[in-house]
């Protein structure tokens, strides 16, 4: 089994400064929905219709890679003017304080609904619908060779630091104690994440005032919600990784084709410059940007 790697206590500041060469969600989900759109034979895969849940899985990716924006505007809708000054530039920094927060947020409800498919596609029958879908994945992923994953401690790590700091999202701190040092780490703190928004205990952050002017204040928040994604896109990975050793998914071709060349780690721990590679190897890099050690 996996052990957590971090070099100081958990609700410090994260030893490394960020997953510099981790994809971000968009980019990560488009990845992802490509490669779902390789399988063959998918109308096996559940005993559904053809491309009922694999296919919808595929949709959800796309959007969660194409969403750009969600706009909220909390200006004054009756028409009345400003009464001071600062006013409308703190409205003006409040929309664009939510917009932001909750453009990552609904890309989290979008590789929510993603995995949820993949699983459902994944796992059935054993996968029961009015289940809770963690408890149904944690099985399929436990041995997962995580180590594999450049900086998926690293993301989990950052993930715990930015909950430590929340007063809401300190309740989340749970999961990380529960599943410390397992594969399903990430997956259960992205799902809990999930649900406290579906549940309304997530809080849109208010702007900040740097002192001069009103600035966006969902630095923390917007983070958190951008990890709770790759969270699950990196559960997504695992999940297929593990139905394709077991043979029960099969792709198109063996070997995926590389838009653009990879720098990654041999089964030797070498690393070369690759423009194809084995669906399972690519599996283990599908979330690095092109072009970048994962070192």
């Amino acid at each position: 089994m996996s052990t957590m790697r971090v070099r100081r206590p958990w609700g410090r500041p994260p030893t490394c400064p960020g997953p510099p060469h981790i994809l971000a969600p968009p980019e990560h989900a488009r990845r992802l929905a490509s490669l779902l759109r390789d399988t063959r034979e998918v109308e096996q895969l559940s005993g559904f219709e053809e491309d009922s849940h694999w296919g919808q899985a595929a949709t959800w990716l796309d959007m969660a890679a194409g969403l750009k924006e969600v706009t909220i505007d909390m200006s004054p809708k009756d028409g009345s003017g400003y009464l001071c000054s600062q006013a409308w530039p703190y409205d003006d920094a409040h929309s664009k304080t939510a917009s932001i927060y909750h453009t990552e947020l609904t890309r989290l409800l979008y590789t929510y609904c993603a995995i949820e498919n993949v699983a459902r596609a994944l796992l059935w029958p054993t996968l029961l619908e009015d289940g809770k879908i963690e408890h149904r994945i944690i099985p399929h992923i436990r041995n997962f060779p995580v180590d594999r994953l450049p900086h998926y401690w690293c993301i989990i790590e950052h993930f715990y630091w930015h909950c430590a700091n929340d007063l809401i999202l300190k309740k989340m701190l749970k999961k990380f104690e529960i599943s410390h040092g397992r594969p399903s780490v990430a997956m259960q703190a992205g799902i809990k994440l999930r649900h406290f928004l579906a549940h309304g205990v997530l809080r849109s952050p208010a702007p900040h005032h740097d002192g001069e002017s009103w600035t966006d204040g969902s630095t923390n928040q917007t983070c958190v919600a951008r990890h709770g994604a790759s969270s699950l896109l990196f559960t997504t990975q695992m999940l297929i990784y593990n139905a394709t050793l077991e043979g029960r998914l099969n792709f198109l071709d063996d070997h995926i084709d590389l838009r653009e060349e990879m720098w990654v780690a041999d089964s030797n721990g070498q690393h070369d410059w690759v423009f194809s590679m084995p669906v399972a190897e690519f599996l283990f890099s599908a979330h690095l940007t092109a072009g970048e050690s994962p070192a």
